[in-house]
């Protein structure tokens, strides 16, 4: 199977109270579970239709705090027939890098 680009954008929206607070910083898990969404969306754009993924694993950096809302952009970097490895990074409103991570998922075919 030839790897097609792909990519994906996720976005973890907050709620009024966060929004209206500029120093509220995103926790770890928070950030991570956007990150985990932006590789298998990125993963899953660079599979057939009707095919998924599972995580098999996905190493996070953090690298600034994320205040805000966020949003990730994951890339597929290679699309096998059964593994799928993809890259994201995290960014909050101003652009500013405020995480990145690197995964490989699993191929979920249907039956």
């Amino acid at each position: 199977m030839r790897p097609r680009p792909a990519a994906a954008k996720s976005a973890r929206p907050t709620c009024t109270e966060i929004k209206s607070d500029p120093n509220f910083v995103q926790s770890d898990s928070a950030i991570a579970t956007l990150l985990d969404a932006a590789l298998s969306n990125a993963a899953r754009a660079a599979i057939p239709p009707g095919a998924n993924t599972a995580t098999i694993q996905f190493t996070v950096h953090d690298l600034e705090p994320g205040r805000g809302a966020l949003i990730a952009e994951g890339h597929a970097i290679r699309a096998g027939a059964g593994v799928v490895t993809a890259q994201a990074h995290a960014r909050d409103a101003s652009g500013l890098l405020v995480a990145q991570a690197l995964g490989t998922l699993r191929v979920l075919r249907p039956r």
